[in-house]
Parts: structure tokens; sequence; C-alpha cells
């Protein structure tokens, strides 16, 4: 599990890192704060599964995991078209790297959503 924590610290200081740039941009709009709002949400089910607690309900992260998932898909198709496009060995390398970096973003919630029972039994 310290792969998780590992994991769930660097998506953490991203947030951070995003969080504290924001006072700081030059056009600052609605937008910014609900990314800011569904980033923070995003790591409630990152945290819950790389340190095995049951934080929220269990509707909670499976509404989180939808959420991603969605955004998820949208982001596959586009870079898919953006690809097909402008196909390269670089941009090939970049896709690749984007799908890597999605694994490890949405494995740990839908393990967090769907294959813990045994947490959600324990803490609820």
């Amino acid at each position: 599990m310290k792969k998780w924590k590992i994991t769930f610290a660097l998506f953490c200081i991203m947030y951070l890192i995003s969080v504290i740039r924001l006072p700081f941009s030059d056009t600052l709009t609605i937008s910014d704060f609900i990314g800011a709002i569904t980033g923070g949400l995003t790591l409630i089910p990152l945290y819950g599964f790389a340190y095995k607690i049951a934080v929220g309900s269990k509707l909670i992260a499976k509404l989180i995991f939808a959420f991603n998932g969605f955004i998820a898909i949208l982001g596959i198709v586009l870079a898919a078209l953006y690809l097909l496009n402008n196909f390269n060995f670089w941009q090939l390398l970049v896709t690749f790297i984007f799908l890597g970096f999605l694994y490890g973003f949405m494995y740990p919630q839908y393990m967090y959503a769907f294959r813990s029972q045994e947490l959600w039994a324990k803490d609820v």
C-alpha cells in the first residue's frame, strides 16, 4: 500500500500547487473554483484507499468515481482524436504517459468505491 500513499501524496501536492496558484492567475473564472472544489473532492477516495479509511459514505465514493470516470472517458476520446489528427512518435508517447497517469488516478478510486467491502463494513 506504500505505492498508493505515494500516489496520494503526488496528487495532493499537485492539488495544493493548483490551489496556491489560483489567486495569482491573470483571469480568474468560476470554472477555476469549480475545478478546485472537484479536485479536492477527488482526493477523498485516493486518501481513503491509500490509508484504508472509510471517509464519507460509499455512495459519495461511487459518485466521485462516476464523475471522474466521465471526465476520464472524455479525455481519452479527445486524446485519441488528437492522436489520429497529429500522429507522430512524440504524440503517441504523450498519449501513453497520459493513460498511465489516468490509471494511477482512477484505479484507487474504483477500488475504494467498489472493491473495499470490508472497509465500509468495518468503519461505518
